[in-house]
């Protein structure tokens, strides 16, 4: 029996933002989110660069990265997504039918007025359709061949949530970069029996105290590690936060991390240090290092829990920014 299944990955925003003025061309530069319209669910945090008319970025869902490439004309923006892991597809399909759908893309058609912060419309997606052997039989591929009909296009709202663009004449601070730990890029966690707890990724966990995003990451072993992949626009040093969990049942240190920046050591850090007198603990943030140089372009760092202790090193959120005088919003 053939299973078909379709997934809205584009959007296509056909209302118009509420503002007006449609000279220069909208700036995408900073971060962004993609709202599913009428639930308000967050679907995917989107880092977007832009240069001239040309944006690049990744969309982070909670499965995994899609990577982003596109145009801004006037007041409408055109965003390619392209899905190139297979980790990101198992959200949505059997892990079978998405490694044969690596590399499948989404077309997203934004009206977004120069200024604009929010606007909604239509979200036209992808689509696979495979037999009962899981072998792929048709595909609806919004940047190339497609032999699959086009499925019907649902809304989405865009939004933005940091680094708009800066005011005219002044000098640029650089990017502020907000990356929830649960849109990781990749990940190596050990076998359960090589590690003393079952938890991973923790994707809404009401156990926890007050979290950013969706959830958190529990790196329970030695070596366990999480990579995230971004893009700076402006060259810097970037000030490097991390919002981390501390509890009243651990000695401070137990849960001590290492980080590195585009395969450069940069130190090994303890949990933020802050009271946490209640049964939950408590998130919090703290900048560690001095901070690292970044040029202009992709970038990546990596977390690794640094020993297997009585402790996980439970992490929630990260931020770069080369503002000084910046730091993060808390929950």
């Amino acid at each position: 029996m053939k299973s078909r299944v379709i997934l809205s990955a584009s959007l296509l925003f056909a209302a118009g933002c509420a503002a007006t003025g449609l000279g220069a061309g909208a700036d995408l530069n900073g971060q962004w989110e993609m709202i599913l319209t009428g639930n308000a669910q967050i679907a995917a945090r989107l880092d977007l660069a832009q240069s001239g008319d040309h944006v690049t970025g990744t969309a982070h869902y909670p499965g995994g990265p899609a990577r982003v490439d596109g145009r801004v004309s006037g007041g409408e923006v055109v965003l390619n997504l392209f899905f190139e892991n297979a980790d990101t597809l198992t959200q949505w399909y059997p892990r079978k039918v998405a490694e044969q759908a690596v590399g499948i893309s989404a077309a997203w058609r934004i009206a977004l007025p120069p200024g604009a912060t929010e606007g909604s419309g239509w979200f036209q997606g992808m689509g696979l359709s495979w037999n009962g052997a899981e072998q792929v039989t048709s595909r609806y591929d919004a940047n190339g061949p497609s032999n699959a009909p086009a499925p019907a296009p649902t809304q989405r709202t865009l939004r933005r949530t940091g680094a708009g663009p800066a005011t005219a004449g002044a000098t640029p601070a650089g990017d502020r970069i907000l990356i929830e730990a649960e849109n990781e890029s990749e990940s190596s966690i050990r076998p359960l029996s090589e590690r003393p707890a079952p938890n991973t990724k923790e994707i809404n966990p009401s156990w926890r105290p007050p979290y950013s995003g969706s959830g958190d990451w529990y790196l329970a072993a030695g070596g366990e590690s999480l990579t995230y992949r971004f893009t700076v626009r402006t060259a810097a040093n970037y000030r490097f936060w991390v919002r981390d969990y501390v509890d009243r049942f651990q000695s401070r240190g137990a849960r001590r991390i290492i980080v590195e920046f585009d395969g450069r050591p940069y130190g090994v850090f303890a949990e933020v240090d802050l009271p946490a007198p209640g049964d939950k603990g408590a998130f919090g943030w703290h900048r560690v290092g001095g901070g690292v140089n970044l040029a202009a372009g992709e970038h990546w760092f990596k977390v690794t829990k640094e020993e297997t202790t009585a402790a996980a090193a439970i992490v929630d959120a990260f931020y770069l920014t080369a503002d000084a005088s910046d730091q993060p919003a808390e929950k």
